[in-house]
């Protein structure tokens, strides 16, 4: 093979996998609640850069009456730190039989806007149009790690 035929094979290469990975990242297959989630702590720093995109987020889910939201830790939750919270539109979350869940740390898929804050306008954002809300079974049922002591 000559030396200008392989130099273009590199090249074509690059270019192709270029065109894949930009395609993947356009296709929103972040959204995927089994693809690599969005950051919360990236949605949550820079709302506007979410606006009307469909994400995919983990966190601390807690259903209640006007109080539906996801957290970015169970600790904000506790706190009433809503600044790391966004607000929820939704009916319920399931565990992976199906049934019923409303608090757990759980994959969150759906709308997001930084134009509207929830009840009482306290929270970041909204995501609204959800397609998953599933428990991430396991985490969070650990016991805590005892303090290093000095």
């Amino acid at each position: 093979m000559s030396r200008k035929k392989t130099l273009l094979n590199r090249v074509g290469a690059t270019v192709g996998c270029a065109g894949l990975i930009v395609c993947g990242l356009l296709s929103g297959c972040a959204a995927d609640p089994d693809s690599r989630p969005d950051s919360m702590v990236a949605v949550l720093a820079n709302p506007s850069a979410y606006e009307g995109k469909l994400i995919s987020i983990r966190g601390f889910v807690n259903l209640e009456k006007d109080g539906d939201a996801i957290y970015l830790a169970a600790d904000d939750y506790r706190w009433s730190i809503t600044a790391n919270a966004i607000w929820l539109h939704m009916p319920h979350c399931a565990n992976r039989a199906g049934g019923a869940v409303t608090q757990g740390y759980m994959t969150v898929v759906g709308n997001f806007t930084s134009k509207l804050h929830g009840q009482a306008n306290a929270w970041v954002g909204e995501i609204d149009n959800i397609r998953v809300c599933r428990l991430i079974e396991g985490v969070g049922d650990e016991p805590r790690p005892r303090p290093i002591q000095p």
